[in-house]
């Protein structure tokens, strides 16, 4: 009997010439997404045999783990490194100096000093101060229906901002932010597209502030449920943030912004999970006051709808949805797979579903104990794909 079905077997899986001649075209189109799966796979076991990462680990930080040094890289700001000191005031206290940038001028120079603790850990006070440039973000205009032309625009911000904080329990922390910024705005003068337009043509001149000096008080409640920092599978986690800004050196800008962001985790075993994300941005002017265009609810960038351009779409409120799936690959490392919803509207209450956009993808995100490491994603859109990387 055995003897039979192992005849069978290599009967069926035995492929004639006609078979081979038929599979040959697939074969040949799938041999690229094959080479680099079979690439990725390598790369990572090589990765975890040899301890790339604890080496590079041990060679950028003190034997004491109080000081050392963090590559860096972002869509928005680029690449560098950041140098921190921890355990200066209290135990969790972290000092830290980020320098990064890339070769379109792109420019971010920040220094935080965080979680300096008191009063038996209840208390927490956050002083950060940031410079960022972005020579060449694009717009495409205001509304869920804006046109695929667009134009460039230069931001040039400058921001310093404290917190005060409250940790009620283990899983909720109550902020207080106070922050001064100083905005500036330029058309970029060559637009590298021939398809791109003035930004005038956009943007109406009135919420243009080309230079606008800013000043805010936010309140922010973060809430922190989850089974593992790294590797969450089950729980919940988000926030919710209030937050009001008004120009300090005149009377046309002012405006309030509130940001509800929660992710439920649902465990799937073997450390798999389901994560379903909604997000709620609303943007209301004061009144006889504007809002900058630049300060819109927008969706288009890896934290809203992977697969399209950074501020895609503007509008004073947008939502967003999605669904995640993660699944362990090696050790540390995780593969995910993603279906994005959003839009923007005038108000939320104005939500058209003609404008509703989807974008899906995947990819791979590298955690420690302490949160998420490294993330590689590729996003697909009606736009095209978009590829985002992220270093921390």
């Amino acid at each position: 009997m055995k003897h039979r079905v192992d005849s069978l077997r290599n009967t069926f899986q035995t492929q004639t010439w006609v078979e081979k001649i038929a599979l040959l075209p697939g074969q040949i189109f799938y041999l690229p997404v094959h080479v680099l799966s079979l690439g990725i796979k390598k790369g990572i076991q090589w990765t975890d045999e040899e301890k790339v990462i604890p080496r590079v680990k041990d060679v950028l930080t003190s034997d004491d783990g109080k000081k050392g040094l963090a590559p860096k890289y972002g869509s928005q700001i680029g690449g560098g490194l950041s140098a921190y000191r921890r355990s200066l005031f209290h135990p969790a206290s972290k000092l830290s100096l980020t320098i990064t940038g890339n070769f379109d001028k792109r420019q971010f120079y920040e220094l935080v000093f965080q979680r300096i603790r008191f009063a038996k850990e209840r208390l927490q006070v956050d002083v950060q101060a940031f410079y960022h440039y972005l020579p060449e973000e694009d717009v495409y205009g205001i509304g869920p229906f804006a046109r695929d032309r667009e134009s460039e625009y230069s931001i040039a911000k400058s921001v310093f901002q404290s917190s005060l904080g409250f940790r009620a329990n283990d899983r909720s922390l109550f902020h207080l932010f106070t922050s001064v910024q100083k905005n500036r705005v330029r058309q970029v003068v060559e637009l590298n597209d021939p398809e791109a337009i003035p930004l005038s043509q956009l943007i109406p001149e009135s919420v243009m502030a080309p230079n606008l000096l800013l000043g805010s008080l936010a309140f922010e409640w973060e809430f922190l449920g989850i089974d593992h920092p790294g590797r969450p599978t089950r729980g919940w986690e988000g926030f919710f943030r209030l937050a009001t800004f008004r120009e300090i050196d005149g009377t046309e800008y002012g405006f309030f912004k509130m940001h509800a962001d929660m992710k439920r985790y649902f465990n799937l075993s073997y450390h798999r999970a389901l994560i379903l994300r909604t997000a709620l941005e609303i943007t209301d002017a004061m009144q006889g006051r504007k809002v900058p265009f630049y300060f819109l609810s927008s969706i288009g960038r890896q934290e809203t709808l992977r697969g399209f351009e950074r501020g895609r779409f503007r509008d004073f409120d947008s939502f967003v949805t999605s669904l995640e799936y993660r699944y362990p690959v090696s050790g540390n490392l995780d593969g995910l797979v993603f279906i994005d919803g959003g839009q923007v509207a005038q108000t939320i209450t104005r939500i058209d579903r003609r404008a509703f956009q989807i974008t899906f993808g995947f990819g791979l995100r590298l955690w420690n104990e302490e949160g998420q490491l490294a993330s590689l994603q590729l996003g697909k859109s009606r736009d095209g794909f978009r590829l985002y990387f992220n270093l921390n």
